[in-house]
């Protein structure tokens, strides 16, 4: 998982903060997002879309979203750092030391 450029994840916490668990199409959240952050609506639709790529929001039957909430997005990248630090790093045995 990649974090997100400042200006997604600023757009991802506002959605969160307001439709945190709700169902909302895409054409709601790309003019949600044009109209309070005064984007163009190619740009909102950009971000919406790498949003979505980066699974902070998820797609449930058809053109509706739902916003994941800060907290589960967290669990996941925790859980890829852990996971990712046992594969690359090397356990010392107590021997070694």
């Amino acid at each position: 998982m990649r974090w997100p450029k400042k200006r997604e994840f600023m757009v991802y916490y506002y959605l969160s903060k307001k439709f945190q668990g709700e169902a909302r199409t895409i054409h709601q959240l790309i003019s949600e997002v044009k109209d309070t952050f005064n984007y163009n609506t190619k740009t909102a639709k950009n971000i919406v879309k790498r949003l979505i790529k980066l699974n902070y929001l998820v797609r449930i039957e058809g053109n509706n979203i739902i916003v994941r909430s800060c907290q589960e997005v967290l669990d996941d990248y925790l859980n890829d750092f852990i996971s990712k630090r046992k594969t690359t790093r090397p356990q010392i045995s107590p021997q070694q030391s």
